[in-house]
């Protein structure tokens, strides 16, 4: 079986070694469970950046949904996330969805939930919303590396662009969430080859693992 995990669990690969690479990826594809999604709240949130700058309408809910899985940590993240967005006139705009192709028959999925354009700039939206699967800036800083190489410079190579990636995980020695923005700006970002080095050992610890199964 052939495995395709995203871009930002690409980035969160160990790739030290291969064992090491090997052994976070057999974790991360393992099935966590988890029977709800934050649809709900990206929806909420993109709203914010449609314009609706009002944190009750975009947190109103009724009870019986409220009860429904999941939905209590939707609403909490659009509470941290949509008031990143008032007071900006954004204008936000759909792609279909796109991959990173990293090598022969391989490609990740970015999961962007949507672009807006602010100030004649296009930015790619970025969302980290697991409450224990904060980045670190390196990791950040990598994954940003790939959505500018592979998608704003090939995509918008004749627009100024950039990112608006939230990261809305528990940072160390905290118990709750924060929602930190960055921007191309505020990253060291990868060289080509630092990027290909990267990807060369994911490839060979998802081969090991598919010849293993």
């Amino acid at each position: 079986m052939r495995h395709s995990p995203n871009v930002i669990e690409i980035i969160r690969t160990d790739t030290s070694t291969v064992e090491s690479a090997i052994a976070h990826l057999i974790e991360a594809l393992k099935s966590s469970g988890v029977t709800w999604n934050y649809l709900d709240g990206t929806k909420r949130i993109k709203s914010a950046y449609k314009g609706l700058h009002s944190i009750n309408t975009l947190t109103a809910i009724s009870e019986s949904k409220l009860k429904r899985p999941g939905q209590v940590h939707n609403i909490e993240l659009v509470k941290l996330v949509a008031p990143l967005a008032f007071g900006r006139k954004t204008q936000v705009f759909d792609l279909s969805p796109r991959h990173f192709q990293y090598a022969d028959n391989r490609s990740a999925a970015y999961r962007l939930p949507f672009f807006f354009s602010e100030d004649g700039v296009v930015k790619a939206f970025g969302l980290q919303f697991r409450k224990n699967g904060r980045l670190s800036n390196e990791q950040i800083a990598g994954y940003a590396s790939i959505v500018k190489r592979f998608l704003l410079e090939t995509e918008f190579y004749d627009m100024p662009a950039d990112i608006e990636f939230i990261d809305c995980g528990v940072p160390a020695g905290s118990e709750d969430r924060v929602a930190t923005k960055y921007s191309l700006i505020d990253l060291d970002l990868w060289t080509d080859e630092k990027i290909q080095s990267h990807m060369e050992v994911v490839v060979e610890a998802l081969r090991f693992i598919e010849d293993n199964e």
